[in-house]
């Protein structure tokens, strides 16, 4: 508590995010629009995060995955594309294309956090062995484990489905029977999570998302700020 009310005394007006900063209004301005991408890029958490972004097949995951990626500047691994360039070098699709996946992302991850990068993770996650997956990857790096799930209404989500189009290689749109399908075998989730009706817009959900993820964070300062 002690670290947080320090930076907070001597760095948000650095930021822009007081009326003490130094600066011309157009450059503050252009700051506190920016604050989040910013402490994405220079500040660590004390803790690391791992960040899962969970849902049935086109839920909205993807969507606010890379939206909270491009604002806090961090790593995103999405299972679907890893699977689709599994296919893509020759392998034919099958359970095993699609555990595999989940492995890369995992490896992936694990490289970025023996590193001190907080991950977003992208994947529906609907069975307990890749939560458990998740668990034991954030425990082995004491990196807290952040759930964010997204859900839609039965007839908004069957619209979008009838929609969508991907176009990944070697893996099939995906139909509403999939979606019922995975809906059978998707378990709830034991942790605490932030549930995102994606119904809402984008903005409404990132800067809840954000803020969730904020709840998660002591802030320390890393020697990438300048002063």
């Amino acid at each position: 508590m002690a670290l947080k009310i320090a930076f907070y005394r001597l760095f948000l007006p650095l930021f822009g995010m007081d009326s003490r900063f130094r600066g011309n209004d157009t450059h503050r301005e252009s700051i506190k629009k920016n604050r989040f991408s910013m402490l994405g890029s220079y500040v660590f958490g004390v803790e690391l995060r791992l960040i899962i972004i969970s849902g049935l097949p086109g839920s909205g995951k993807s969507t606010l995955a890379e939206a909270i990626a491009k604002k806090l500047k961090l790593p995103i691994f999405s299972v679907d594309p890893i699977e689709s360039s599994i296919i893509k070098s020759g392998i034919p699709r099958s359970f095993e294309t699609g555990l595999a996946a989940y492995l890369i992302a995992e490896a992936l991850a694990e490289e970025q956090l023996k590193i001190n990068f907080s991950v977003i993770i992208d994947a529906v996650s609907a069975a307990e062995e890749a939560r458990e997956m998740w668990r034991t990857l954030a425990k082995k790096f004491n990196a807290k484990l952040v759930i964010i799930e997204c859900v839609l209404s039965h007839e908004l989500h069957k619209s979008r489905i009838k929609s969508r189009v991907r176009n990944m290689h070697g893996i099939p749109e995906v139909t509403w029977d999939d979606v019922e399908s995975c809906r059978r075998t998707y378990l709830p989730w034991d942790e605490e999570r932030l549930v995102i009706d994606s119904a809402n817009k984008l903005n409404k959900n990132l800067d809840m998302a954000l803020e969730y993820i904020g709840e998660h964070l002591e802030w320390q300062l890393t020697d990438k700020i300048r002063l």
